[in-house]
């Protein structure tokens, strides 16, 4: 009897048998009025037609009830979600390995259970994809890995001892996820095409349910040209716009380098220097994302495919499989013997430079933190200092993204960045400084140690 893999990846289930991908369903689930629920494409077409009716989280947090306008719980979504999925396989006699997030809890791995014991799927075992994710031993590097949950990241270690693997959850980041990204990439996108063409592509739903299907056709463009021209119809009226890559690029650039930052207090527990970042098939959705990491000091990543975990999860059956006819949980692995490491090749630095940004500013010797967001100003005898909001006399704004700070000169006046004029922005490091001529004293980035004053 074969076996297959099924996939849970929290926006998604996926169902392979290690070569091919059987099934690949969003998690679209549509609550109609009488209560109905659809799921699947059909469910997907009608996401931003009826957003009230849409669940899309219910494979996150089984126990909890969708926040749909007709409210039902997350696993009966999740039992018809399964059950639509499953029936495109079940012809064939299978048994089944579930793959499962680091971060369901054991109440819901037990509801996903009494699914699919409901619809007679024979499971064989369950097994975290933290310890499928390695494919070989990393020498004389911390391993992470990195999943992109719709509503969190999720980072967790790989703990390699000798010949055995293991997983620990260290890190989730509820600010950003999946959905958060894609909205923000999404509504900036938006305001281009308002700012050059008048058109609100996210006013109406029909607009919006366009804008948003088309939104992937264009950033899959991206990934290969330096620009993509993008088109929405309304009404019988064509709206364009050009849409550059490094633009879409820098939309998030703030939110990946905090959430690379959350990686940094493994730099604190572990005698290494070097990242291995593991990178789940879902970091793909968000644009961008891998390529930053790829960028990253000190680190190393290793991209996953669709198929990945499904082949890691087969490799290793033996040891997932339970041989007392009951269904385990498996958290850790014993490598195969004669694996051979992974060539992988670091970046210079290390990773803990991330959090060399300045987080105050140093004005007459007195030091200033750093809020999200500073009004520079001349004052009377003629140096920069802080000011009250922003005004007619503003002359700079100071801006806190993330790990980043932004410098922008605003209302057009004069003023020096590292002695050069700031003609629109700059990323500030700790040491550069601001002024308004040779003359005046300057403003310094500065970082205050710990216990500093």
């Amino acid at each position: 009897m074969a076996t297959v893999v099924i996939d849970f990846y929290d926006s998604g289930i996926l169902i392979s048998d290690g070569n091919c991908i059987l099934v690949n369903s969003l998690s679209y689930a549509l609550i109609a009025a009488n209560n109905s629920i659809i799921v699947g494409d059909l469910a997907e077409q009608q996401a931003y037609l009826r957003p009230r009716e849409i669940s899309t989280q219910f494979w996150g947090h089984l126990s909890a009830n969708s926040k749909t306008q007709h409210v039902v719980s997350n696993a009966e979504l999740a039992f018809k979600h399964l059950q639509f999925v499953w029936e495109q396989v079940c012809g064939q006699d299978y048994t089944v390995i579930l793959a499962t997030p680091n971060t369901l809890s054991k109440q819901d791995l037990g509801l996903l259970l009494g699914i699919c014991k409901k619809l007679s799927i024979p499971v064989q075992g369950i097994v975290s994809k933290a310890v499928l994710a390695l494919q070989g031993p990393v020498a004389n590097s911390i391993i992470v890995y990195l999943d992109v949950l719709q509503q969190q990241i999720s980072i967790t270690e790989i703990i390699q001892k000798q010949e055995s693997v293991s997983s620990s959850l260290i890190n989730t980041t509820s600010s950003h996820g999946l959905q958060s990204l894609t909205r923000h990439l999404a509504t900036t996108i938006a305001e281009q095409f308002i700012a050059e063409t008048r058109f609100d592509p996210m006013h109406i739903a029909e607009d919006e349910q366009q804008f948003f299907d088309k939104l992937p056709l264009w950033l899959n463009i991206l990934t290969s040209n330096e620009s993509v021209k993008c088109i929405l119809s309304s009404n019988k009226i064509d709206y364009s716009i050009t849409l550059h890559k490094e633009l879409v690029l820098n939309l998030n650039y703030a939110a990946f380098s905090e959430i690379a930052a959350c990686i940094l207090p493994l730099l604190k527990t572990q005698d290494k220097d070097n990242i291995t970042i593991i990178c789940s098939q879902t970091c793909t959705q968000v644009f961008g994302f891998t390529n930053y990491l790829e960028t990253l000091p000190g680190c190393a990543v290793i991209r996953m495919d669709k198929n990945n975990i499904a082949k890691q999860a087969l490799q290793y059956i033996e040891q997932i499989e339970a041989n007392d006819n009951q269904v385990h949980y498996t958290t850790s692995l014993i490598l195969d013997q004669g694996i051979k490491p992974l060539p992988v090749q670091f970046n210079a630095g290390s990773l803990s430079s991330l959090n060399e940004n300045p987080d105050h500013l140093l004005i007459d010797n007195h030091a200033y933190p750093i809020t999200p967001e500073l009004f520079l100003e001349i004052n009377n005898r003629g140096v920069l200092t802080i000011g009250n909001g922003c005004s007619d006399n503003s002359v700079c704004k100071i801006s806190k993204q993330g790990l980043l700070i932004q410098v922008t000169n605003i209302n057009g006046r004069n003023i020096n960045f590292n002695k050069e004029l700031l003609v629109s922005q700059k990323l500030a490091s700790i040491g550069d400084h601001l002024s308004i001529n040779e003359n005046t004293g300057a403003l310094y980035f500065i970082k205050l140690n710990e216990h500093e004053t």
